[in-house]
């Protein structure tokens, strides 16, 4: 017997009319001890009128501008005598507290310094962030465009291993036994102790195991061969695990004596600056024994020193050759060895420093001491730091707890480092959805403004990347042009370089403001 067409239409139009009654009564949302269910109703869907997301469009027509730097402004006099002020940028300048809008002038005067050929060294930029970061995200366009314009060249620091933030700008292998704790998260207090890295982590060398009957492994090029223990050019080592149990076997602890390290290779997708390095730095400490520590030059030994035991932070500096293919930094360690990472860099110039800390609130700093922290930033020569925070803190009706917690982090700052000038980045825009359509986190712009009264009252320069993109509901607009991912929180490649673009325009628009009240007027 045939079905007849009109039963499955008629079964179809009394669901939907059963789905419609129940809309009309079923309430948005419904509570069952830790679960919360939310429902579809009139209200909520067909009812609720759609919000008016942010017009993008000023935004979107610099994609069709040239991946290049901005030429530089004149700001030479003209014959009036007088001196004209370069144009605003589109995505707004920087905010001060009154009377504090020379904040960023000390590294204006190196920039001045780099350029005329006065400062024959490397400075830092320390650029530290949320997970918005990771990947090298907005850091890697922010560097290219600082390094073509004021020299400068390397992807500036690196973890010794690459947990949770693989780059384009550079390839990273590492020997296994290294044991990784980050500043952020529960695993912070399982760390041996709190001198921390710039980088929001520890690297940490324990041996355990004692046994003569080592391998090395050495690997140059993709391939593996067994050699005597004392080839200084090893790139790996592993300990004979005869006799270890089954589990042991997978991860065996590290030998005493034993030569373990990393290998940070050339990345042909990165920007030609970025493949360029000659200068390593290696910052580390060895409070119980000696350490001995190799760079390794495309497989060649180019520096060795060995470091006697000290509480302090040490540092090693390398110069390389200019042909960088791979960068191996080795250490033979005889006690507990604590590293904190290696710069890839110039021997003069900028360096960019992309450092994302994974849900991270910006909140962790002052558990790191005063004195480690501020030897690192001394003995890397950091002249700038910026803070990009925002996208991990919650919702709320008053912010003044966060304000008040990260006007402690930049204050921190400020006191043990009072030369280094900060910039804080506000929050972007997220949105989370609200029925059927995407709208902003609620009072995301009280987060806002709660980030600028911090970065004010501790004498901190500020820029607004949330009214950048284009204010409330400016992300479902981005994420309509893929210049943010379906999170509705990360931006795409696409997007970060964007706002790469749109700092950097900021950056330099202030570098000219300053320029022109260097010139004497006449």
């Amino acid at each position: 017997m045939m079905v007849q067409p009109i039963r499955p239409f008629v079964l179809l139009l009394l669901v939907g009319l059963l789905f419609a009654l129940l809309m009309s009564f079923m309430p948005e949302q419904l509570t069952l001890a830790a679960w919360q269910l939310r429902f579809p109703t009139w209200q909520n869907t067909i009812l609720k009128e759609a919000p008016q997301y942010a017009d993008i469009e000023i935004i979107t027509k610099r994609l069709e501008q040239p991946e290049t730097p901005p030429a530089p402004i004149d700001t030479l006099p003209h014959p009036d005598s007088t001196m004209q002020p370069p144009p605003e940028p589109q995505a707004g300048r920087f905010d001060y507290a009154p009377g504090q809008d020379t904040l960023l002038y000390p590294f204006f005067r190196l920039l001045d310094a780099l350029k005329s050929g006065q400062l024959q060294e490397s400075i830092h930029v320390i650029h530290f962030g949320d997970s918005q970061l990771e990947g090298d995200r907005i850091t890697a366009e922010l560097r290219h465009s600082l390094q073509s314009r004021f020299g400068g060249c390397g992807p500036g620091l690196q973890g010794i291993t690459n947990h949770l933030n693989a780059k384009i700008s550079i390839y990273q292998t590492n020997d296994k036994h290294w044991q990784w704790y980050p500043l952020f998260g529960k695993h912070s207090k399982q760390a041996p102790s709190k001198y921390f890295g710039l980088l929001g982590n520890m690297y940490v060398f324990v041996p355990t195991i004692k046994d003569k009957t080592l391998h090395i492994i050495t690997s140059t090029s993709g391939k593996k061969e067994k050699t005597l223990y004392n080839d200084t050019l090893s790139l790996y080592a592993e300990a004979d695990t005869s006799g270890l149990s089954k589990r042991a076997k997978h991860n065996p602890p590290p030998a005493v004596g034993i030569q373990i390290g990393t290998v940070y290779h050339r990345s042909e997708q990165a920007h030609a600056n970025d493949r360029e390095v000659q200068r390593v730095k290696v910052l580390f400490r060895n409070p119980t024994k000696a350490v001995e520590v190799q760079v390794l030059h495309n497989g060649k030994l180019s520096c060795q020193q060995r470091f006697e035991p000290s509480e302090s932070l040490q540092l090693m500096v390398c110069d390389v050759p200019d042909d960088f293919q791979n960068i191996g930094i080795h250490f033979k360690a005889e006690g507990m060895l604590e590293v904190y990472g290696s710069s890839l860099e110039c021997r003069r110039g900028i360096v960019v420093d992309n450092v994302p800390i994974r849900g991270s609130s910006g909140l962790e700093f002052t558990k790191i001491p005063a004195d480690h922290l501020r030897n690192q930033l001394k003995k890397l020569n950091v002249k700038l730091l910026i803070f990009e925070f925002g996208v991990n803190v919650g919702e709320a009706e008053d912010y003044t707890f966060y304000e008040e917690q990260f006007y402690k982090q930049l204050k921190y700052f400020r006191d043990l480092a009072p030369d280094i000038p900060i910039l804080v980045i506000s929050t972007s825009d997220r949105s989370k959805k609200d029925g059927i359509h995407y709208v902003s986190l609620k009072n995301i712009d009280k987060l806002r403004d709660a980030q600028r009264q911090a970065a004010f009252r501790a004498g901190c320069a500020f820029w607004d990347l949330f009214q950048a993109m284009g204010g409330l509901n400016s992300m479902p607009s981005w994420v309509k042009e893929k210049l943010a991912n379906k999170d509705y929180t990360h931006f795409t490649p696409r997007g970060a370089r964007l706002v790469s673009e749109m700092l950097y325009e900021a950056l330099m628009y202030e570098y000219e403001l300053y320029k022109m009240a260097q010139k004497p007027r006449f």
